[in-house]
């Protein structure tokens, strides 16, 4: 299964109907540009969430196939867990709760590229990779131009006592270690595609 945010909802690309909640509304065969114009006017103009899923002999072809006119890009961070204080690392962007992350430069590697932004983002140092979290896509208008985002997400360890500091030119305004018990706060002002992160995370940890 893949999914692409899109207004803050989750549009399924899937190979059956398994495991989707009985209320998903089905497309089924080849995807173009009309599907996608209707499935966008659906999305933006629906009055509550609503579930569309995209089924598929091969999922991800057929979602580069109906975003096959967007503008590609790909991004990655992650979450960052101190050890000491067995806490949380999160940045406030432009009013939102979020992760830190940023757009990958050309033949970076994910693992770095997320490092180096995690680093940037928050004014830290020598955070250490752990694992591979999720991929995540959403799409989004930049000066008239559409584009799709793919988001690599890992985990990090950190051991430091570096000061936080927002990197204040990419509208962060907040750095902030959160307590596994006030991760709430988070959820409760972010968006869905974070919420996959932070739920795929936890699983995991607890596997």
């Amino acid at each position: 299964m893949y999914k692409v945010f899109i207004e803050n909802t989750p549009l399924y690309f899937v190979k059956n109907e398994k495991g989707l909640k009985s209320d998903t509304f089905l497309i089924k065969g080849k995807p173009n540009a009309i599907v996608l114009k209707n499935i966008l006017s659906t999305y933006r103009n629906a009055s509550s969430k609503i579930r569309i899923a995209i089924v598929s002999d091969e999922p991800k072809k057929a979602m580069h196939k109906l975003f096959e006119n967007y503008t590609w890009v790909e991004a990655a961070g992650g979450i960052v867990r101190d050890t000491k204080h067995d806490k949380y690392l999160f940045i406030k962007r432009n009013g939102f709760w979020d992760i830190a992350k940023g757009k990958l430069k050309k033949g970076e590697d994910p693992i770095l590229g997320a490092q180096r932004e995690i680093e940037e983002e928050c004014g830290i140092s020598n955070i250490s990779f752990e694992d591979k979290i999720i991929e995540t896509y959403h799409i989004y208008d930049t000066y008239g131009k559409d584009v799709i985002k793919k988001t690599f997400w890992y985990s990090f360890t950190y051991e430091g006592d570096d000061k936080l500091t927002p990197q204040i030119e990419e509208g962060i305004t907040k750095v902030k270690w959160f307590s596994k018990t006030s991760l709430d706060k988070i959820r409760y002002n972010t968006f869905a595609s974070i919420v996959e992160v932070m739920d795929a995370y936890s699983h995991f940890k607890q596997s």
